[in-house]
């Protein structure tokens, strides 16, 4: 699915740079409160695509067969996704 690996590719330079830029500010602080937000924000990604891939299921044959497909890698991307949200919360915001 070519558009959401265009997304989580665009996600990742976006927040290295950010990385980047918080560590050349010296708010090395932060990056514990940025790095869970890669995570987080592919599982959101993930749900709006797969909100916009429902509207398939209104089409024809052949787009009912991408919908179907498409799901799939977005349902796998929404739990890997939440799950490394978990492990990165729970490791770097444990009291």
């Amino acid at each position: 699915m070519p558009t959401l690996a265009v997304l989580l590719v665009l996600l990742v330079v976006v927040l290295i740079v950010a990385i980047v830029l918080l560590t050349s500010l010296g708010l090395v602080s932060l990056l514990s409160l940025v790095v869970p937000l890669i995570p987080l924000l592919a599982m959101v990604g993930s749900v709006v695509l797969g909100l916009i891939d429902l509207l398939l299921f209104f089409g024809g044959p052949e787009d009912r067969r991408l919908a179907k497909r498409d799901l799939g890698y977005l349902a796998i991307t929404f739990v890997v996704s939440g799950v490394l949200w978990w492990v990165s919360t729970h490791f770097l915001w444990r009291l």
